[in-house]
């Protein structure tokens, strides 16, 4: 066996980490153009915005409109690319021995980073789409039944995977709890809650009563499995934390509850709106406010205990010279702080009056949300170079890679 082939890393279903890190910085630049640039009369941006924006602007709006489109459409380039890879792969993947020692054991919850995947790929042809595609921000309530249809799909395939993998743990066992000392069994909670910030953003565009209401119903169902999984797997992953201490290669896994917590957050304020909006529900500036705070200093919490984490079980130290696939969910904890860090911003300090817009204080509270943006995307290409190059192929016929360099 020649070098490339020794050091050949098989392929394995977390490799969809790299597709769903694309399509949520694709998102985060979706989200600068929505709360930065005006769009009076509509929730979020459209392309309609975007090019009455650069029309009447100068030359210094308009670079900033070319780097935020720029990598909006980097960026979902490279989530369907990689995740069109992901697809192709994992269909060679079910048909090995590896796939078939995955079922039933403590690492099928992994699977479940298709679904979110899935899930995240639709938030993102929406938020391209109506950046980018003349027209189809108007043909909204066309398309809302068709992306409810979608969630649906993605939700249920969810739902049957996790009830399968729940009912056989429940029935024969064969879950080691012990061997569980990181949280990356709180991955079909991030699934499930990408799946019901999905719905509820119908829920809060939609001008049609029934559609709203539809899309917050599936919101606040996929919503309470994500919050219920969460709670009882962080429960059993804390404890074997606590007893053996976090795994290290999978230490990351210490910051999924960050973007759990900003899908949770934007699907309650989501369905907030459509509720206030088609049913006069209570919604209120103060609110969001005392909502915005909580969650985002949850997530700083979890940030900190996971930093702190890293850095005293040599985590950091060796990801220069280390090869492991799970080092993909580095992106996503970024991707969703820098989120949330916006929702608070604007809808949190902004809203209330607490902050004007393009204020002093205003561009000191920013500039730590786009050095997070900047990082994370440097995390990114990173973790491209340092990880499988994704060309070669192993013994097994299933793609594989070379590391960068080997740890000493």
């Amino acid at each position: 066996m020649n070098a490339t082939k020794q050091n050949s890393v098989a392929y394995a279903p977390l490799m969809f980490l790299g597709a769903l890190g694309n399509g949520g910085l694709a998102v985060s630049f979706f989200v600068w153009l929505t709360f930065v640039a005006p769009h009076k009369g509509s929730i979020i941006i459209s392309q309609a915005h975007i090019q009455a924006l650069w029309e009447r602007s100068g030359w210094d709006v308009r670079a900033l409109l070319a780097i935020a489109l720029t990598g909006l459409i980097l960026f979902t380039l490279r989530h369907f690319q990689r995740l069109i890879w992901n697809l192709i792969q994992y269909r060679r993947f079910k048909r090995t021995e590896a796939y078939a020692n995955l079922i039933g054991g403590n690492a099928e919850a992994s699977l479940m980073v298709i679904p979110l995947t899935l899930a995240m790929s639709v938030n993102v042809v929406l938020a391209a789409g109506a950046a980018l595609v003349p027209g189809l921000w108007e043909m909204r309530e066309t398309l809302f039944p068709f992306a409810m249809g979608a969630f649906a799909l993605i939700g249920a395939a969810g739902l049957h995977r996790y009830v399968g993998y729940l009912s056989r743990a429940l029935t024969s066992g064969g879950i080691d709890c012990e061997k569980n000392n990181n949280f990356a069994q709180l991955m079909p909670a991030f699934a499930f809650a990408m799946v019901a910030v999905g719905f509820a953003a119908p829920a809060a565009m939609s001008h049609v009563k029934g559609v709203s209401m539809l899309a917050a119903v599936g919101a606040i169902f996929f919503l309470n499995v994500a919050v219920a999984i969460a709670l009882m797997k962080f429960m059993t992953s804390f404890r074997a934390v606590m007893a053996k201490g976090v795994d290290k290669d999978t230490s990351v896994t210490l910051w999924i509850v960050i973007p759990i917590l900003t899908l949770v957050g934007i699907t309650i304020i989501r369905v907030l709106h459509g509720v206030h909006h088609h049913l006069g529900g209570p919604m209120s500036p103060a609110g969001l406010f005392l909502l915005t705070t909580t969650l985002l200093s949850g997530q700083l919490l979890f940030g900190l205990i996971g930093w702190i984490t890293m850095q005293r079980n040599g985590f950091f130290a060796e990801r220069k010279c280390r090869c492991h696939v799970s080092d993909y969910a580095l992106v996503c904890p970024g991707v969703a702080l820098f989120i949330f860090g916006m929702f608070f911003l604007f809808a949190g300090l902004v809203k209330n009056g607490v902050v004007t817009p393009f204020s002093p204080l205003f561009f000191v509270l920013l500039a730590p949300l786009a050095w997070l943006q900047v990082k994370t995307i440097l995390t990114l290409f990173s973790l491209d170079r340092q990880l499988p190059r994704l060309r070669e192929t192993g013994d097994d016929g299933v793609w594989a890679g070379r590391c960068r360099k080997a740890c000493a």
